[in-house]
């Protein structure tokens, strides 16, 4: 199965990767920053802290994340969780201003991400 996780905007400028479900839990690290560079048009990202975790109880990743968006100076950090199931990416995100928004509503996303059921 390929797919992505993004709707892919500008296939000959900015192209999509693919997904293959053949990718090992450390490629999906790689996988989740070239969407989410190419959703977005970044060209400042990166990469945090990488390690397993679970999502919906399947073995899984965790990322964490630095960025800022073109002509803006605003650092956001994010942090997502992916698990490849039966065949299938499953992606939870949440990203935020560094600045006071990031922490203070990372447990609640952590929550959310602990409890999601697909």
């Amino acid at each position: 199965m390929v797919s992505n996780i993004y709707r892919e905007r500008d296939k000959k400028r900015n192209p999509m990767p693919k997904f293959d479900s053949g990718l090992l839990l450390p490629e999906l690290a790689d996988f989740f920053e070239k969407s989410f560079r190419a959703q977005n048009q970044l060209s400042d990202y990166t990469l945090i802290e990488s390690s397993p975790a679970t999502l919906n109880g399947a073995k899984g990743l965790r990322v964490r994340y630095r960025y800022t968006l073109p002509n803006d100076e605003l650092t956001r950090l994010g942090e997502a969780r992916l698990a490849v199931v039966k065949g299938k990416l499953y992606v939870a995100n949440f990203y935020a201003p560094k600045l006071h928004y990031f922490d203070s509503h990372l447990p609640e996303a952590n929550n959310i991400m602990d409890t999601l059921k697909f």
